[in-house]
């Protein structure tokens, strides 16, 4: 279903259109849902279709330089906005020829344009994911335990009237997602990170991604390094104290690990965010692209293959590992509340049907994984913990 129209609307005017010069060929007004701040758009159960134009002009010059915003449409509910459109990806890359990944840009035509109250908008094709769930997933349950994470639900998506499939529209992570994650604090600098940790002289390999007023870009980062490079190995948890909002950093690390994540910060060092706050003088770590969680039972403890630094860190200080453990089994609890696997058979059902007609998957879909995942995960984690303690008593 598509929620635009099921909120109560407000009547604006087309963007980039003057109000007091208005075209008689054209209707000057249409109505939105009154959604400032996209919530409607991101409920749980919502399915939306979205229309994609491109010129020949906006075509060629994607296929020339993918990464550089074309002007284009988007189309959903009805409504109709100029959008500057572009194409994403790393591993997930792919040409318009196949199902390519999109980012959105309603400010790119009309300064003032906005979609839901947001700016940008992310359009995820979910190649490696055969199931098209497990971001989906894996967000839900860093939002449910108070780390700050994306927003994401579903849409059809077409280009030029070609079906292209199933997408995850996913919470476009820049100055308005700090702004409503971190209300207080949406000041800061903003690093991506590809296969980048916290070790120093590897300040650069972060990508900046908001610049703050406050602090100058990379000087916050290498102090933030040294702090933790000269943290006591036995101190690990004060230092962590000292620089971060230990209590969402662990809990973060908790749910990568039980999530069986296997291309994020534990176990590659890779798809997160680091965010100073410099307001609260603590930094977080965000979770993003989450494609290949949710279907590895991989072993947590004491933190099994982990190489993210302040993992390896982490499991050298007791405390460190004793909260670290405690989080895990807190997880545990929440995750075996029936909320979760309820959210998680809701979605599949959801989205089922268009992820095995999906015209341009690569893979055969898989959806019914993440649930079996779920329901067993818990198990199988407490039962590596059992076995670490009682290795952990017989020395």
């Amino acid at each position: 279903m598509d929620v635009a129209g099921d909120a109560p609307t407000r009547t604006i005017r087309p963007l980039g259109a003057d109000p007091s010069a208005r075209d008689p060929d054209r209707a000057p007004w249409f109505e939105l849902p009154d959604d400032p701040d996209a919530e409607d758009f991101y409920a749980e159960g919502t399915l939306h279709d979205i229309h994609l134009t491109l010129d020949d002009a906006g075509r060629a010059s994607l296929g020339l330089d993918p990464r550089t915003s074309v002007a284009g449409t988007f189309r959903t509910g009805g409504n109709t906005w100029r959008v500057g459109i572009r194409l994403k990806g790393t591993t997930t890359f792919r040409t318009l020829a196949g199902k390519a990944a999109f980012k959105i840009d309603f400010e790119h035509v009309d300064p003032e344009g906005r979609f839901r109250g947001r700016k940008r908008l992310t359009l995820n094709s979910m190649l490696q994911d055969s199931s098209m769930l497990h971001e989906h997933a894996a967000y839900w349950m860093y939002r449910q335990r108070g780390v700050p994470a994306p927003r994401h639900t579903y849409a059809r998506v077409w280009v030029n009237d070609v079906h292209y499939g199933l997408y995850g529209v996913v919470e476009t992570m820049d100055e308005q997602f700090l702004d409503r994650v971190l209300p207080d604090d949406g000041d800061g600098n903003l690093y991506e990170a590809n296969l980048a940790d916290f070790h120093v002289g590897d300040e650069h390999r972060y990508e900046l991604e908001e610049a703050s007023p406050l602090v100058e870009p990379y000087v916050d980062l290498q102090a933030l390094t040294g702090t933790i490079a000269a943290a006591p190995p036995d101190a690990f948890l004060a230092a962590l104290e000292a620089t971060f909002n230990a209590d969402e950093l662990l809990r973060m690390l908790a749910i990568d690990l039980v999530s069986g994540n296997v291309d994020g910060y534990s176990r590659l060092r890779n798809n997160y965010l680091a965010y100073n706050a410099v307001g609260a003088g603590r930094w977080y770590l965000m979770p993003w692209g989450h494609d290949q969680s949710m279907q590895w039972h991989v072993s947590v403890a004491p933190f099994d293959g982990g190489v993210g630094y302040l993992l390896e860190r982490c499991a050298l200080d007791p405390a460190c590992v004793t909260r670290l453990t405690q989080e895990i089994e807190d997880l545990l609890v929440v995750w075996d509340e029936g909320a979760f696997a309820a959210m998680v058979s809701e979605a599949t059902s959801l989205v089922q049907e268009e992820c095995a007609n999906d015209p341009r998957a690569e893979f055969p879909c898989d959806a019914g994984h993440v649930l079996a995942f779920v329901l067993a995960r818990s198990a199988s984690v407490r039962d590596n913990l059992d076995e670490v303690a009682a290795e952990a008593t017989e020395e």
